[in-house]
């Protein structure tokens, strides 16, 4: 079978992005329709890390710019965006059924799971 993989972090930003008005369904619908694919015959692939507080804790060290840990849950100064990873890069549940309801095929994978088998995404 023939296929297109694409792949982003920034794919797990579902709805409009507080930052940029950018949201990641529309990004992934416009590619979808550019190569003329039905929706049917997309599958969206989908991370689950685990330990979720070791993956929040990759969050922080490396998609912002704060010198603590402290700092970086009380500061307001990022607060949008601290949410933003919260509520999709953290919650990818969420994420796959934002796909999932938009028509797309939804498939998850452990990654912890990938990593112990010796595998790499």
């Amino acid at each position: 079978e023939n296929g297109v993989v694409i792949g982003t972090m920034e794919f797990d930003k579902v709805g409009p992005d507080p930052h940029t008005g950018e949201n990641a369904l529309a990004a992934v619908h416009e590619v979808v329709k550019e190569l003329n694919i039905s929706f049917e015959d997309v599958v969206v692939v989908m991370t689950y890390r685990s330990p979720r507080v070791e993956h929040w804790g990759v969050v922080f060290e490396h998609h912002f710019d704060i010198p603590s840990y402290t700092d970086f849950m009380c500061s307001t100064d990022e607060e949008l965006k601290r949410w933003e990873w919260l509520d999709t890069a953290m919650n990818p549940f969420k994420v796959a059924e934002a796909y999932y309801a938009m028509g797309y095929n939804v498939a998850m994978i452990d990654y912890e799971g990938i990593t112990n088998a010796g595998k790499d995404l």
